[in-house]
């Protein structure tokens, strides 16, 4: 079991309850991870504030990416194409196959380029929310719509993104956390702001 802290990467065996190491938490001593994941290759992900991305396959190869362009990274999202998301304060980075495809700044439309969160549609939209830009609306790695405030947001920080479901059916809607409170955007990206949950401070 891999947890990660803000002065590196921790694992315990599940079964003893041991602390142990392995050559990714020992390079990764010092360095603040925000956010792990594991593909649907089984290899894992470390997403760190200060030196880019690591992953570590089932073999134990250990590959590093984006550790010198100064990007602090956030989230990361595996997309239903395979391709990896990952989000942090200079917008998002798609990787595929141990190759960068694109990065999304604010020069390609974000109004804040800061990305707290990440989560896909089941069309395959990608939804980013930002620190201060609402939501990113994304199709085929480029933005086509920024949802705001004067769209009916009730704030533009965006903490998470949460598709809407019935049943296991995706309905195509979702919700979205705000710094004040939590909005309901269906699938046409009309907002509804739910004004009576009983709190404004949620996270998750």
């Amino acid at each position: 079991i891999y947890f990660g802290t803000d002065n590196g990467l921790s694992m315990i065996d599940a079964e003893s309850g041991e602390a142990e190491e392995n050559e990714l938490t020992k390079k990764m001593k010092g360095l603040r991870v925000r956010c792990l994941m594991q593909d649907r290759k089984n290899r894992m992900w470390v997403c760190t504030y200060t030196k880019g991305l690591y992953c570590i396959d089932p073999s134990g190869k250990i590959q590093a990416y984006e550790t010198d362009t100064g990007q602090q990274f956030r989230v990361l999202l595996e997309l239903s194409d395979g391709t990896i998301a990952a989000g942090g304060k200079k917008g998002i980075t798609f990787f595929r196959d141990g190759e960068v495809l694109k990065r999304l700044t604010q020069k390609d439309g974000f109004e804040n380029q800061v990305v707290l969160t990440l989560s896909e549609l089941a069309d395959g939209t990608l939804i980013a929310g930002t620190d201060g830009g609402g939501i990113a609306v994304i199709q085929q790695q480029n933005i086509v719509k920024l949802l705001r405030r004067q769209d009916g947001l009730s704030s533009n920080v965006i903490l998470r993104t949460i598709n809407d479901y019935e049943g296991t059916i995706s309905t195509g809607a979702f919700y979205a956390v705000t710094s004040n409170g939590i909005c309901y955007i269906d699938k046409d990206f009309n907002i509804r702001i739910l004004s009576n949950f009983p709190y404004s401070n949620n996270y998750d």
